[in-house]
């Protein structure tokens, strides 16, 4: 309806993310592959349909189809510098877990840091500048507050789901020629 979902119930589904994660370990990591360079990307996303068929195409397309992406990593990065090499790129361990074609990423590590990356082909510096004030200004209890005088009751957990499940095994047994 156009209402934000009340905050308990982003929690909710943020950890069913993680619930589906936590079972789906063997999944292949087809993020890495957007932060190749274009013309090779282009040609994985093609192998990508080709293997997967109308269930690839259905699950790319729910992904492309957000406003943003939150990227849940499992490091812990305490200093500045880690936080960077997490964040920025992924880095090793989280590479995979990013989607460089996606106009804005959220990632939140296990133990609370965050950071923000605004790809800017879609959009002007200034949007993201107010993006991330209003995150950086509003604090968690403030939120909840405002979360709990709109709850409206939609907290079926329903609508989580793993994108790719359905079409995980052609990738894993078929012939694909992807990477």
């Amino acid at each position: 309806n156009g209402n934000p979902l009340p905050l308990h119930v982003i929690e909710a589904k943020l950890d069913r993310c993680v619930e589906l994660t936590d079972k789906h370990q063997d999944h292949p990591m087809i993020g890495w592959f957007t932060s190749c360079d274009r013309d090779s990307w282009a040609d994985s996303r093609e192998e990508l349909l080709r293997v997967g068929g109308d269930k690839m195409e259905k699950a790319l397309g729910k992904l492309e189809s957000g406003a943003l992406m939150i990227c849940l990593d499992d490091e812990e990065p305490v200093s500045r510098k880690q936080c960077a090499d997490i964040f920025w790129t992924g880095s090793l361990s989280s590479g995979h877990n990013r989607w460089f074609d996606k106009s804005i990423q959220i990632m939140c590590s296990r133990n609370g840091k965050a950071g923000l990356v605004g790809e800017h082909s879609m959009m002007d510096g200034m949007p993201m500048i107010d993006f991330a004030n209003h995150v950086t200004k509003n604090s968690y209890s403030d939120a909840a507050m405002k979360s709990i005088k709109k709850d409206n009751d939609r907290n079926s957990l329903d609508d989580v789901e793993n994108i790719f499940e359905s079409c995980i095994d052609n990738m894993k047994y078929g012939d694909s020629q992807v990477g």
